[in-house]
Parts: structure tokens; sequence; C-alpha cells
């Protein structure tokens, strides 16, 4: 459940940056008011943030995070900055002016000087790590004297531009009060997200600020369609509507088609004679679409598999919808918009993600948070069953010596050979993971003590009988090996299982290493010694 949370989060903000991005080129081209530029910027700086916000989500590590939220910085401070310049244009019906507009510049420049010089840590976070307390790794920090000054001056900005839409709300004709009220209301959102984490109220440590700020470009890119379709000329429209990157498909009220854009026609396979008539004769194998263009507004996914020709997956397109009512100048719907966006990148993207999530980047096995879920999972089913399950923790011997000696490079060819050593060697139904350094565990289903005992023995013989090949030389491998079997009895068994295991290595390693020591995990509670054996290794030739 926390993976799905943690993948949901990174996706809804990638497609949501998508969104922005678009609406942001949209309000550019079509610029009917003096605040179309600032909504652009405003929509883009955001997508940047919610971008970045999205690979950070989706890193495990510090290094990959500390990259990701460099990269955010460059926009977050202009954000608020943006959205001051919004809110009084909209309030006053012209631009705030070049003088104050320049001072107001001088602090997110600043901002983002700090972010491109690499400066994040210490200046923005005094210190930074991986906070590991929620479902998922998240960052965590230490503020610095630069953090307090972006806070100052966002909460500044965000009321400040919240005071210029109840001005407007205020002063507002009678033909605009429902809307100007609409955008106040609308701006309450982002004020009450950013001053909620202010006060850390938002659970793991998540930041919602780049999620608030959806609503308001959700607000006005829908009022901007609407005077589209009311005032934009006709040539502009066209241009405007052909451009797109996103297919855009437009239907009449009673759902025949109307016109789609190049990108529909290229991608759906669509012609002249597909006008006027409806949808789901159009696109029979996509009724979920029809079903969504009948709603009127909403959203949806969908997959269209082979998009390259192949079999397995990897050629599948993934498609991203957003319905929108298209109204006439009095608000009376008239039609449909269906925006459509392929999202095939970001869904590969976010496989590759998951990949890395649970998988060691240097050796390619899983990691140890991947090998913790299959061990709970086997752990229950084996409690239900009331089979046998073994562990087996693995130390390569005097590692720190071939680092010495041979250099990182021989140690880290040395760590990717024993890894495919010994995950060859052992079941298809085994998991197997690197435990931390030059540590390794297993996992054994059905497994006696008996049995994994000789698995480890196996593997150790494994490991010793040919020199590793690296560029310095042949480098002779051994290793510890720690066993523990039994049946699990209550919730806290595999950390002991796993604990009897860590004992029992360090036991092999204390005896002269190179060899297998073992326990059983006993009915009742274990006591600290344990009842196992060390066995001795094969003699050397």
């Amino acid at each position: 459940m926390a993976t799905d949370t943690h993948l949901w989060l990174s996706t809804a903000l990638m497609a949501a940056s998508g969104i922005s991005i678009f609406l942001a080129g949209y309000v550019l081209l079509m610029r009917r008011a003096c605040c179309s530029t600032p909504i652009a910027l405003l929509l883009a700086s955001s997508a940047v943030f919610g971008f970045g916000y999205a690979l950070e989500l989706g890193s495990d590590n510090l290094e990959s995070m500390l990259r990701w939220i460099r990269f955010e910085f460059v926009a977050i401070p202009w954000v608020p900055y943006f959205w001051v310049l919004f809110a009084a244009g909209y309030a006053k019906g012209r631009s705030l002016g070049r003088v104050p507009s320049t001072l107001l510049a001088l602090l997110p420049a600043t901002g983002s000087a700090i972010a491109l010089a690499g400066r994040v840590v210490p200046l923005v976070f005094a210190k930074a790590w991986v906070r590991s307390d929620g479902p998922f790794p998240v960052f965590g920090f230490e503020h610095g004297p630069w953090f307090f000054v972006n806070a100052a001056w966002t909460g500044l900005a965000l009321l400040g531009g919240f005071a210029f839409l109840g001005v407007a709300a205020l002063k507002a004709a009678p033909g605009l009060r429902k809307q100007a009220r609409l955008v106040l209301v609308a701006a309450l959102v982002p004020v009450a997200g950013y001053l909620a984490m202010l006060a850390d109220l938002v659970p793991w440590g998540l930041d919602p600020t780049s999620f608030t700020l959806l609503p308001i470009g959700a607000l006005f890119s829908l009022e901007y369609m609407r005077l589209r379709l009311s005032g934009l000329a006709p040539a502009a429209r066209e241009a405007v509507f052909e451009a797109m990157d996103d297919a855009v498909i437009v239907l009449d009220g009673r759902g025949l088609l109307e016109s789609a854009n190049q990108a529909a026609r290229r991608a759906f396979f669509l012609d002249d004679a597909c006008a006027g008539r409806p949808l789901v004769e159009i696109m029979p194998e996509r009724a979920e679409l029809a079903a969504l263009a009948e709603a009127g507004q909403g959203r949806l996914s969908f997959r269209v598999a082979g998009r390259e020709g192949g079999g397995d997956g990897e050629g599948d397109a993934y498609w991203s919808v957003r319905a929108l009512p298209a109204t006439a100048p009095g608000g009376k719907a008239v039609g449909t918009v269906l925006v459509l966006s392929d999202v095939t990148e970001d869904e590969r993207l976010l496989a590759k993600f998951r990949e890395l999530a649970s998988t060691d980047e240097l050796t390619g096995v899983d990691n140890r948070r991947r090998f913790f879920e299959n061990a709970r999972h086997e752990a229950l089913r084996a409690s239900r069953k009331g089979t046998s399950l073994a562990a087996i923790i693995i130390d390569l011997d005097h590692f720190k010596a071939v680092n010495d000696r041979y250099g990182h490079a021989a140690g880290d060819a040395v760590l990717r050979e024993s890894a495919r050593r010994l995950a060859e060697g052992l079941r298809g139904s085994d998991f197997f993971c690197r435990w931390g350094g030059e540590e390794f565990a297993a996992l054994l289903p059905d497994a006696t003590l008996e049995g994994a005992i000789s698995l480890a023995e196996r593997l150790r013989a494994t490991l010793e009988l040919e020199p590793v090949q690296c560029l310095a030389g042949p480098v002779r491998v051994t290793a510890s090996f720690g066993v523990a079997a039994g049946v699990p009895l209550s919730s806290s068994w595999l950390d002991q299982l796993l604990g009897l295991a860590d004992e029992a290595l360090y036991r092999a390693k204390e005896a002269g290493r190179n060899r297998v020591a073992a326990a059983a995990v006993e009915a009742a509670a274990p006591s600290a010694e344990g009842c196992g054996s060390v066995s001795e290794p094969s003699p050397e030739p």
C-alpha cells in the first residue's frame, strides 16, 4: 500500500505538471488580458516545481533527492512572484508596473541563483538526510538561513496576492462578481497548503504546495477556454488548436464529433468521414471515452497495446484524458472537449522508478526494502500453512582488504560477481538481496534447517571455487554464512529468525570465517546463545 501511495503521488504530480505546461502555452498564445503572461508563467513555474517534486518522491537516496531539489528550487521562488503579478493584474486590470515588478524579482532571482550555484545545502537546508519514518523515503532537513527568507517571502506573497483578489471580489462588477469570488475562494487553497507545510501538519513530511497550486490552474484554464470560444479570432483559434501536441477531440451537445486537431487525427486515425458521427462508432474499442464525453467532465487513463509492435508490453502506449465542458458566453454547455495526453514516457519513467526503488544499483539484485516486503509475505504464508522458513545471511570475508589492496573498482566487481554466483545457486522460489555493504541475505520458503545448511555449503563452495577476475588481477573470494530456520509462531518471528541468522554468522566469523554456522528458531523464545552449530569448510586443495 505504501508503494502504491508513493507511485500514485508521483504519477499525479507528473500528469498535473504536464497539463500545467500545456495550459501555460495555451494562455500565452491567447493573451486576452493583462494577467495572461503572469498566469502562464505561474503555471510553468508550478509545473517545474511539481515535476521536480515528483522525481524527488521517486528517489530513495539523498544524492538523487538533492539533485531534484536543486532543480525544484530554480522555480520555487518564482511561484509566489508570478502569483503576486497575476493577482495584482486581475485586481487592477493592468500590470503591477516595471519598477515594482523588478524590485520584487530580486528575491526569487537570488533564490534561483543559490540553486544554480549548488548551494541549496547549506544555505536553504543546513543539514539533509533521508527520512524513513513514513511508508516510503522522503527528504528530511534542518532549516538553513535562506529557508527562512524564502518562507517569509512566499508567505507574504501568497497573502499579498490573496489581499489583491479580496479587493477585486469586493469591487467587481455584478456580471463578474461570481467569478471574482470563485477566484478568491480558490486562492485560499495554496495559502492553506503552505501554512500546513510550515506547521508540519502534513503526514510523512510531504510538501503539499505543488498539489494545492493545481486548482488555480484548472480554474483559470476553464475561464480562458470560455473566453476563447466566445471571442478569439477564428484564424488564431485554429492555429492554436492545430499546433497542440496533445490530441484534442471536440464533440457537440449531442455527442457527435465536431472536430479533431492534427495530433488526434494522427494518433487515432480520424479523418473527415468521422465528422458528425458518435464517438462510440468512431472508436468502438474506447467505450470509456464515450462514457467520459457523455459525463461532460472528468478524467481517465487507458492503454493502447502494441503501439510499436511489441508483444511484451514494451510497445504499449498510455494516454491520460481530461474532459472539459465547452460553454457558450452565457455559461450554457454546448459540447465537450476531450484533451488526450500521451503519457507513455511518464509511464516508462515510473516503471524505471519502481525498478530502482526495489533493486540494488551496483549488483542488480533486490535491495533490503524489497527483501523485507517479500519476507513478511512469506512469513505470513508459512505461519498459515505451518511450514518451515529459513534465512541465510552472508558476509564476504575480509572485503575491506580487497578494496585496500586492489581498489574500489575491483571491490565493486567482486560484489557483482559474488551476487551473481549466489543468486544463481539459489532456488527459483528463494528471495535474495544485498543486505548492506558486503553482506547478502536469502530467504528460503519451505526449507528445513538441514536443507538450508546444505544449500549454504554449496554456495560457500561456489564462491571459493574460482577467483573473481578483475582488471587488477584475480581475487580469491570466500564468505561466512549464518543460517537459521523454523516455523513462524508470532508477529515478531521474522525479526527473531533474522537475528539468529545474524548471530550464527557472527559465530562463523569468530570460528575462522569461510564456513557455515546455523541455529534453529525454537518454539519458546530463544536464548542469545541459540542451539547452533558451526561447519568447517572443505579442505583446500
